[in-house]
């Protein structure tokens, strides 16, 4: 039986009148700056670093339930010194000293501690040792290593846990006697309203258990059956609940989970299903929208299907490598399950039952609201006024858009800075602080805060004085490379002339910094890492170099 590697789409309409797409939150931003730069270069689009939306705990719109969590990543070895005219010979012996011994010195306070010996990953490069990573991974009952048998080999080996819409229906329907598969609808009826999402969550774990008592090697959890009267429950909800209760089941490694959804499209969407259970993973809906694009001549150029497929796979492998690099992980198979992640703004209710050991420090989004927000987008999907659902909402989640996200760098926020800049106006920088403060009550969680006066209050005497307190003021550790020359140098003029510290970063600082008594642009603290990002010059502050 041949399958195709994109199904054609059962609607012969525009793009922007697919009613999946706003059923699984797609916005114009996910196609023109997430999805077609993927298929068209076969790697992540660029963007500036940091991001100054609004967390999905604090946002008016809804959210993916990816959304809601955080990546956690190793932090690489690295030496803070402050270097003194005084001491410059002395600081360099001291960090000598503390590199060779480092180790030892952790060794010996875990010892006395009674603790195990923790050894943290450093970063991999995942260009330069490609060579030692792999996506390659084997999906299916896992035999038993203390009685080994010929069914061992009983197991799919994916070079990459990505699927075709092929893929997926040759996993359904191989008819080996030991693969035998179970498809599982992660959908429920629209009459059943709010209330629907968790009796749904545990009728998938029921048919999942069943399933691998009745001998079935795959389960591919589904959201193709998603439509007007079916309301399509979350993949990464629906993953976690049934991978959870598997485990306390005691059955999860007798079946492999394949979720084929039409929610998934970024890199991190991938991560957090892999973190979380998946063994593969089919984005169908993303296959077919590109080629509906081609085949409305709004693709250039006009790829095959199975340009789409190869390309999109090839960017989304290189971008789970880099996540999985950012750890020190270096195969899939230390990645998947592992659950690397933090959640941000869930309630416990919801990671007691679908994320199980997951660190959640601030409670939030309830089932109710998470079912809330589904029907929300179902509603608009399939609303009875036409324009409601012609076009994909463009949520201005990546450029700030008039009536969109909200964002801490918006345009009335930088005219006032600039105002406050150019004219040397108080008023101005007035109305930028007034501006700034209240989209960072909007966005981050120190908004949030309130500060709470004392009903009397200390007298100015006892109050430090702001001269003091600025020394104790440090920059972050951006490196030259990150900000530009002019940047990092004025940071540390500043620093210097109110007394506090900056900080070189990894990229170190040109040895000429400094020279002038005048205007001291030399950083106080000293970063010095490890020869996997290279090494800086340790340079006191009389200018002369003491080592390379």
């Amino acid at each position: 039986m041949q399958y195709l590697l994109i199904q054609p789409s059962s609607r012969n309409e525009l793009i922007h009148r697919d009613t999946r797409l706003p059923m699984f939150g797609y916005s114009l931003e996910d196609l023109n700056l997430l999805i077609l730069p993927m298929v068209k270069h076969k790697k992540e689009a660029l963007g500036s670093m940091g991001n100054d939306a609004p967390l999905s705990c604090l946002t008016m719109h809804p959210q993916l339930l990816f959304d809601y969590f955080k990546q956690l990543f190793c932090t690489a070895l690295t030496v803070l010194t402050v270097c003194s005219p005084a001491r410059g010979h002395e600081v360099y012996h001291e960090i000598t000293w503390t590199v060779r011994n480092f180790a030892l010195q952790q060794q010996q306070k875990l010892e006395a501690l009674g603790l195990p010996h923790v050894v943290t990953n450093p970063p991999i490069d995942p260009i330069r040792e490609k060579i030692v990573m792999s996506l390659a991974c084997p999906v299916g009952p896992e035999p038993n290593l203390l009685e080994p048998d010929g069914t061992d080999c009983h197991r799919v080996y994916l070079d990459h846990p990505i699927l075709s819409c092929a893929d997926v229906e040759a996993v359904k329907g191989s008819g080996l006697c030991w693969c035998k598969c179970q498809t599982i609808d992660m959908v429920y009826p629209v009459e059943e309203g709010v209330s629907g999402l968790v009796p749904s969550l545990d009728r998938i774990c029921k048919e999942a258990s069943e399933a691998v008592e009745n001998g079935c090697a795959f389960i591919v959890l589904t959201d193709r059956a998603a439509g007007r009267n079916n309301v399509p429950m979350s993949s990464l909800l629906s993953l976690g609940a049934v991978h959870h209760h598997l485990i306390r089941m005691k059955q999860r490694s007798q079946v492999g989970l394949v979720v084929e959804s039409a929610e998934v499209r970024e890199i991190h969407h991938f991560c957090v299903l892999l973190g979380y259970g998946a063994d593969a993973i089919c984005p169908y809906l993303v296959f077919e929208t590109v080629s509906n694009q081609r085949q409305q001549g709004l693709l250039d150029p006009p790829l095959s299907d199975k340009d789409i497929v190869q390309n999109y796979t090839a960017a989304v492998h290189k971008g789970i490598a880099k996540v999985m690099a950012k750890m020190g992980i270096s195969t899939l198979h230390s990645y998947k399950g592992a659950q690397i992640f933090e959640a941000v703004g869930l309630a416990e209710e919801v990671i007691d039952k679908c994320f199980v050991g997951t660190a959640s420090r601030l409670s939030g989004a309830t089932f109710e609201i998470l079912a809330q927000e589904a029907l929300d987008k179902h509603s608009v999907a399939f609303s009875d006024r036409d324009c409601d659902n012609v076009l994909i909402n463009n949520k201005g989640e990546y450029h700030w858009r008039e009536g969109g996200e909200k964002h801490i760098n918006d345009p009335k926020c930088i005219a006032n800075l600039q105002d406050a800049v150019r004219m040397k106006s108080q008023p101005a920088y007035q109305k930028y602080s007034e501006t700034s403060i209240e989209v960072v009550r909007s966005c981050t969680l120190r908004g949030q805060l309130q500060i709470k006066f004392a009903k009397k209050p200390l007298d100015v005497s006892e109050v430090e004085p702001a001269s003091e307190i600025v020394k104790r003021f440090a920059t972050g550790a951006m490196s030259f490379g990150s900000i530009s020359y002019e940047t990092h140098s004025t940071l540390a003029t500043a620093m210097n002339k109110i007394g506090g510290k900056s900080n070189t970063g990894e990229g170190g600082e040109d040895p000429v910094r400094g020279t002038d008594p005048e205007n001291n642009n030399r950083s106080a603290i000293r970063q010095v890492a490890s020869g996997r990002f290279g090494s800086e010059r340790l340079v006191p502050c009389n200018g002369r170099r003491l080592a390379d």
